[in-house]
């Protein structure tokens, strides 16, 4: 017999003795027979006690980063402005109807929209008195704290338009000179005297004139909107010509828009400059909207001046302007609400 056959069998012979002393002792009995500890007790006693094995490398560990989500988009910065001309005329409804319409465009705005008011003259459409102002209190007084007002000619039929600067106060102006400018949004906005006799003239180097140039060289602004009353150009014979050295100086200026009211109906214009002719590049849009209360005139039906674009007659309303930093949109929205309205948009020059 091998020398290896021989060390084999004493080992098995090892085994079973010591399987015969670990039963004789009662282990079973007592729940310590267990086959698989047995085995390792045996190699314990043959092999020697097994080395343990290394600790395993921790595994690398990973940052997960939150997910990146983009801010909400802002709404493009506006400014509101809101207004008619020829308002008040005491004991009528038409002025008290356009306040009411005023209010409920207020209701519809977003809160993140600058509202201001404006008017374009003859405000108190009798003879502008105190006592008359009081009637102008009764409707578009509500608004008094938003209102950039123009003067108009029945305003100074009251002798140095005393009432409408008596209310107005300091949101007129200088009561000497009447016209002032102010900023809403991205927009310089000009208020201009066309009662020209009680400033000193309207004609090219005239305090007026002469103080305008001068305002928007300060404000150079890339959109501009102007206010006076008497508008120079309108269908019918009303046209104010003694105001084109103010449209000349817009022009040049690079200004987009002129509101006037005096002829109490609604019409629009393409953009034309200073002699009245078509210009869609640099042209100033003009509104009349001598539409604010006051007792509306008869339907045009002839004299329609060269680039009239729409004409609405016998409806109280008010326009609205939207203004954005470089671009402008602008909605007619009468009383009646099933009458015509009017509406579009331009870009700044």
């Amino acid at each position: 017999m091998s020398p290896i056959r021989y060390k084999n069998l004493t080992i098995w012979l090892i085994i079973g003795l010591l399987l015969a002393l670990l039963a004789a002792a009662g282990y079973a009995t007592r729940g310590y027979w267990k086959p698989r500890r047995v085995v390792g007790m045996v190699q314990a006693v043959v092999y020697g006690t097994p080395t343990p094995l290394p600790t395993p490398t921790p595994r690398a560990t990973f940052t997960v980063f939150p997910t990146w989500t983009p801010a909400p988009l802002q709404p493009e910065a506006q400014s509101i402005l809101i207004g008619a001309g020829d308002i008040e005329k005491c004991g009528g409804e038409g002025a008290g109807q356009t306040a009411g319409e005023i209010e409920e465009i207020m209701e519809k705005l977003s809160s993140f929209q600058e509202i201001e008011i404006f008017t374009a003259g003859d405000n108190s459409n009798d003879a502008g008195s105190p006592d008359e102002y009081k009637c102008f209190a009764q409707d578009w007084g509500r608004f008094k704290n938003l209102i950039h007002p123009a003067v108009g000619n029945h305003d100074y039929f009251t002798p140095l338009a005393e009432g409408y600067y008596d209310y107005f106060g300091a949101a007129a102006g200088d009561p000497t000179k009447g016209y002032y400018s102010f900023n809403l949004g991205a927009w310089h906005i000009v208020m201009l005297n066309s009662n020209c006799a009680q400033v000193g003239g309207c004609d090219a180097g005239s305090p007026q004139e002469s103080w305008l140039k001068a305002d928007l060289a300060a404000y150079p602004a890339r959109c501009t909107l102007a206010v006076w009353h008497e508008p120079l150009y309108i269908s019918g014979d009303k046209n104010a010509e003694f105001t084109q050295p103010f449209w000349q100086d817009l022009y040049n200026a690079g200004a987009e828009i002129v509101v006037s009211g005096h002829q109490h109906q609604y019409e629009r214009f393409a953009p034309q400059d200073a002699r009245g002719r078509l210009d869609l590049s640099l042209g100033l849009r003009e509104f009349v909207v001598g539409t604010g209360g006051a007792i509306l005139e008869p339907p045009l039906t002839n004299d329609i001046r060269r680039n009239s674009e729409t004409i609405i007659s016998q409806e109280h309303g008010v326009i609205q302007f939207t203004l954005y930093p470089t671009r402008y949109e602008w909605q007619f929205i009468p009383v009646d609400s099933q009458a015509k309205a009017d509406s579009g948009q331009g870009e700044c020059h």
